[in-house]
């Protein structure tokens, strides 16, 4: 049965309207929250305002749950020190309204539901979610992430306890719902990763010719925006995998002619070992086990027996998901190193592979790249 249901928000008067029965059938005659009515119908005080996740069977709707931003929220007529409850966030949610059919009730309807919820409001900014969680599915929430907080409210016959989710929690517990709800799958291994939807149309389009006046423009357009963000005099561009990236990096440090010391944690740091050696570079090296960090002591000894010209390593060692700290190797790098160079950085480190080590213990040291001597390009961080 699960294989034939549908999950969307509701956007079609249809939708809007089994909702409504839906809502009377749970709230009225499952849990006695609202008086009955001859309409078999309960419209919620807040339903202008709400955004609804549906799970439809055809064209019934078999299970839901509103969100919604605008305060007053039901909760703050319930607890008028309702912020005084809740973490430091930027944006919170109001989740209610979870029905779901009894008949549905064995299937991952309610998962696939609040994920599509949460897929909503986490791209509207939200980092804390709310809800008034009934008594009977306290289990529940808890297993979600939820923590409760405050008095329970209601009345004898429909007893709900005020909870809140953290956008930490969330990941670390309910971040399978957003996939269950239809969020994309991130892909954080080495490869392949997935294509962003602006790069997939730039894909699309027909291909210019390498020496047409549109190709010189474009070339122009990225090399000044890089100069931008890279804070760099010039930047040369070069198409190849990360291989070549490291090539680049090895033939800059062989034209200096002086000797350095390279860091080995894995498998990548193990192919700068191996390129330093093609480039015939003068260097040492400083192995730790693969999956750890540098141990400081190790990096101060090192420093200190060769006092390296400059120091090449790996930023973010992704054969085996270890992230490198890097303000120890550049404060122990600073007295005699004249050059820092790094490679497989994380994407969100935008900085040039290859900077004077000296700049680094500036208070600005992001603003103030400028070419070692004897440096004349600038290889990008790249993946091979």
């Amino acid at each position: 049965m699960t294989s034939n249901l549908r999950f969307k928000l509701a956007d079609q008067p249809g939708e809007f309207e089994s909702i409504h029965h839906l809502n009377y059938r749970t709230f009225v005659e499952e849990i006695p929250q609202h008086p009955p009515n001859g309409a078999r119908r309960l419209v919620d005080r807040f339903h202008g305002e709400n955004t609804y996740a549906i799970c439809l069977d055809g064209d019934t709707v078999v299970g839901m749950i509103a969100g919604r931003l605008a305060r007053p929220f039901s909760l703050d007529a319930k607890l008028p020190d309702l912020n005084r409850h809740l973490p430091k966030h930027s944006q919170v949610v109001e989740l209610r309204l979870l029905a779901v059919d009894p008949r549905y009730r064995k299937q991952s309807v309610f998962a696939r539901l609040a994920g599509v919820l949460a897929n909503h409001f986490r791209g509207q900014g939200c980092d804390l979610a709310i809800i008034s969680g009934t008594v009977r599915e306290l289990r529940l929430y808890r297993h979600l992430g939820f923590r409760p907080f405050g008095p329970l409210v209601g009345d004898e016959n429909a007893r709900f306890q005020p909870m809140y989710l953290t956008l930490d929690d969330c990941a670390t517990r309910a971040s399978h719902l957003e996939l269950a709800g239809g969020r994309p799958l991130t892909n954080l291994l080495p490869g392949p990763v997935a294509i962003g939807d602006a790069v997939s149309t730039a894909f699309a389009r027909p291909a210019i010719s390498h020496r047409s006046a549109e190709f010189g423009v474009l070339i122009d357009r990225v090399r000044l925006r890089l100069r931008s963000l890279l804070h760099v005099r010039d930047v040369v561009l070069m198409s190849g995998t990360g291989t070549l990236a490291n090539d680049a990096i090895a033939a800059q440090l062989a034209a200096q002619g002086r000797p350095g010391l390279v860091l080995s944690n894995g498998e990548f740091g193990e192919r700068l070992v191996d390129h330093a050696r093609r480039w015939r570079l003068r260097f040492e090296t400083l192995h730790a086990d693969w999956g750890k960090g540098f141990d400081c002591t190790a990096l101060e000894e090192a420093f200190a027996a060769t006092r390296p010209s400059w120091l090449w390593m790996v930023a973010c060692e992704t054969s085996t998901g270890v992230r490198n700290q890097l303000d120890v190797p550049r404060s122990c790098a600073a007295p005699t190193a004249q050059t820092f160079a790094l490679t497989r950085s994380a994407p969100r480190d935008c900085r040039p592979s290859i900077w004077p080590a000296s700049a680094t213990q500036a208070p600005s040291a992001a603003r103030r790249w400028a070419p070692t001597p004897g440096l004349r390009s600038w290889p990008m961080m790249a993946d091979s």
